[in-house]
Parts: C-alpha cells; structure tokens; sequence
C-alpha cells in the first residue's frame, strides 16, 4: 500500500496554517442614519442629532469673529454664510470644502438659495446677488440690483429662476448668466425689505429683524 508523499502532506499544512480569521469588527454608528439639525450662531457651525440633541460635530468659521451665520442644507453640502465670507461644509463632518471670500461684499450678511437640481448657489448680499458653484465655490457671475445701494437682498430660487428682492424692489434674473429680466417697483410699498416665499421655497426677514433690534440696541453717539 502507498503512503501518501510526505511533500504534499507539507504543502497542504502550510495553505492551512495560512488561514487567518479576523477578529468581528465593532458595529460603527453611521452619521448618515442621524437626522442632523444645524446650527449656526456667532461664527460657529454646529450639527446636532434630531432625536437626542446631542452634538455630533461642531466647526468655528475662520476668519467670521461672532457674527451672525446664514446657513443652507442642500444634499451632501452645508452652506454656511457669516461676515462677507461663504463656506461650503461636508454635512456629514463640518469639514470645509471650500471658502469664497465675496470680495468687494464687505462684511455684509448674506441670504442664501438654490434648487436641488442645480449646481449653483445664489447668494443675495450687499445689493447684488452673486453665483457661486455649489461644487468648487468659485464664482460663476455677479449682478448689482439697481437702485438698491448697499442694502440687504432676499433670494429666492425657485422654477428656473432667481427672485431677488431689496429696498422695495423686486427682480427677475436668469440664473444662468445673471441678467436681469424684469423689475416690479412694487409701488406705494415704499423701500423696506422684502421677505419673499414661493411655492417650495421662503426667505423669511428674521435676520434683518434681528439685526435691527441689535443696532436699536446700541448706545447713541
């Protein structure tokens, strides 16, 4: 009777000794199955869970000292607005993705709006409204609103058009190029701000409120 060769008997210890079995890796808790809410105030991005409350990351804004934040969720991107400059935030972990200072804006507080199938966001600042690519932050066009100096915009951005509003004027601006295509004077309203809502979309005046009750705040000189 044969025995069996002692090098294959060898060769199959050696493949058996080969097999590892890895340890069970722990269960990690996926952010994306968190619903987030977030959170911005005195230059300070937070996400914080829906069904706890607790922090699940936070970010200060380089370079925005304390100031007011305008904020935007719009699928994986956070936008975040705060004195002249725009962030745009993995929504996931706060890390920055981009930083677009808006020169020329100053320090101005800034409105916020796109559309989910639209790779642009528009940004109503300082009498104009400003384009910015949602994916690199680069600009893509500007516009200045005439007639409305300096003041603070209202955009909405809603039906494959952008609504702007400032100092009792409304308009009408292809998101493309930026043009503008028409203007309503909105006559006998005066020249107060303009809270605008569509049919999906609002941009409510409550942070103009907020920074008229701060300026009444201040002592008179």
């Amino acid at each position: 009777m044969n025995k069996p060769s002692t090098k294959k008997s060898r060769t199959a210890k050696r493949k058996r000794s080969r097999l590892v079995v890895a340890p069970k890796a722990k269960p990690r808790r996926r952010r994306g199955g968190v619903r987030l809410l977030y959170v911005g105030t005195r230059g300070v991005v937070r996400a914080v869970s829906q069904s706890t409350g607790r922090k699940v990351w936070g970010i200060s804004l380089p370079g925005t000292g304390y100031e007011l934040v305008s904020l935007l969720h719009t699928g994986d991107l956070l936008l975040a607005g705060s004195r002249g400059c725009l962030f745009g935030l993995d929504a996931r972990t706060g890390q920055i993705r981009w930083k677009n200072e808006l020169r020329g804006m100053q320090y101005g507080s800034m409105q916020l709006a796109t559309e989910s199938d639209s790779s642009l966001v528009f940004v109503g600042i300082y009498g104009h409204v400003v384009a910015i690519s949602k994916r690199s932050g680069r600009k893509k066009w500007q516009v200045s609103l005439p007639r409305t100096g300096y003041a603070i915009v209202s955009v909405v951005s809603e039906g494959g058009r952008v609504l702007a509003g400032s100092k009792g004027l409304l308009f009408g601006i292809d998101p493309r190029r930026g043009q503008i295509e028409w203007t309503n004077r909105l006559k006998g309203l005066g020249y107060e701000h303009l809270a605008l809502a569509g049919a999906q979309h609002t941009n409510s005046n409550e942070l103009v409120q907020i920074q008229q009750a701060a300026a009444a705040a201040q002592p008179q000189s």
